[in-house]
């Protein structure tokens, strides 16, 4: 009875024994060896290394069950023969051998599983980055992003890249994948767009190699997907005029929004995710700290007496951001394309809307005006949070001086011609 019963467990522990085995082989031909990556340790080393072992226990397993299906064929042919051969004894040895072989099957069967729908896939790892990275740990208790940016980060991945490559593992998205989605963004019409999805990628890809998910960015050595282009608009006095006049049109909060822009040339983001905190509305001053400037650096931002004035006529909605997003007072207001369309509606220049003009031309435009009444390329710059531009490395580390009286009358010269241009059209 013993003997029909090992007899039985061969053949049922060979059934289980393929399937494993096939199952393992379909996994490996769609995910590659990256999918047995290995779960425990953070290096990199180690998650190669934990890739090319189960390639080699794959390998192992299958030369192994190659070799049972053997010595079961030489045992039924040698019976069939008629030779001496004890097979139920022959038999039972093959079948401890296929339970060992099932077992290791089912253990790194499982741990490729666990892999595949773990938190390796391309989907899960841009979740992680925007709530660690672009959130930041703080984001949850009061509401205030690392990246201000963060929305449009996010978008940016979920359209270019996500809905291409979800699913799949970060390990096996190549320079290749990359460009594929870049091209696409191109091919739309959108060449500048991919350029700023590319740096996004970019910047992803990064955090995945810090965070040791990764050991190369299958960005490296990639180019911007598009020529960039260096805009040399600089709006007129009529056009700024024009330009300030529909910001009284369309009111709060985008027109409030531009005209801060027109005074500070300060960045966009830097100017709608302003905190009420930032302001000394007193002392007229604007403390921009670091984390929300694009090169990381605070700025002090003298305000002018009319950018002083338009603060003032701002309504304090909440007590964090001087212009919340609409509906939801734990972020800042990012509806840029919508406000410039309902602004350009606005514009009137002699009967004609104003065209080929992008919010960034007033950082532009207040630069050259600056430069054209003698200030300092050195306060410019300052003023713009360039503070590196027209100083030398060893300038730059010992030369600490803000020049903040500079900047506060040349941002008030400015004003006031601002101030005079919308006097002149009224």
């Amino acid at each position: 009875m013993g003997k029909v019963t090992s007899l039985f467990k061969l053949t049922i522990a060979q059934s289980f024994a393929v399937a494993p085995i096939a199952a393992i082989i379909a996994l490996i031909a769609v995910a590659g060896p990256g999918a047995w990556s290995l779960q425990n340790g953070s290096d990199s080393q180690q998650r190669a290394m934990g890739e090319m072992n189960a390639a080699l226990e794959l390998t192992d397993l299958k030369s192994e069950l190659q070799t049972i299906n053997s010595d079961v064929l030489a045992v039924v042919t040698a019976q069939a023969a008629g030779n001496e051969i004890d097979v139920m004894a022959e038999f039972d040895a093959v079948g401890a051998r296929v339970d060992g072989l099932s077992a290791r099957i089912t253990e790194l069967q499982t741990s490729g599983a666990d892999i595949a729908a773990g938190t390796d896939t391309f989907d899960s790892l841009v979740e992680q980055f925007i709530d660690a990275e672009c959130k930041g740990p703080g984001f949850a208790n009061n509401g205030l992003p690392k990246w201000d940016s963060w929305k449009l980060v996010e978008r940016s991945l979920n359209e270019y890249l996500v809905s291409l490559y979800g699913t799949r593992s970060i390990h096996h998205l190549t320079k290749a994948d990359i460009r594929n989605a870049l091209r696409r963004i191109v091919a739309k019409g959108y060449p500048q767009a991919a350029n700023t999805a590319f740096w996004y990628m970019r910047a992803f890809f990064n955090w995945c190699r810090k965070e040791d998910v990764i050991a190369v960015s299958p960005c490296d050595g990639l180019e911007n997907p598009a020529p960039i282009k260096n805009r040399e608009r600089v709006v007129s006095d009529a056009e700024l005029a024009a330009i300030w006049t529909g910001c009284d049109s369309i009111g709060y909060p985008f027109g409030a929004i531009v005209k801060l822009l027109i005074l500070t040339g300060q960045r966009r983001t830097e100017v709608a995710a302003m905190r009420w905190s930032e302001l000394d509305v007193e002392t007229a001053t604007w403390l921009l700290p670091g984390a929300r400037a694009k090169n990381n650096e605070p700025s002090v931002v003298p305000l002018s007496t009319l950018a002083v004035a338009v603060l003032k006529s701002i309504p304090r909605l909440n007590d964090t951001f001087v212009f919340p997003a609409r509906g939801n007072d734990e972020s800042h207001f990012s509806g840029y394309a919508k406000g410039k369309k309902a602004l350009d509606g606005k514009i009137d220049i002699d009967g004609k809307t104003l065209e080929n003009w992008t919010l960034h031309d007033l950082r532009r435009t207040l630069a050259t005006n600056l430069g054209e009444r003698q200030v300092p390329p050195h306060v410019i710059e300052h003023i713009l949070n360039h503070s590196a531009g027209s100083m030398s490395g060893v300038s730059k580390i010992y030369n600490r001086y803000a020049y903040g009286k500079e900047k506060r009358e040349a941002l008030e010269a400015w004003s006031d011609h601002v101030g005079g241009l919308v006097k002149q059209a009224a």
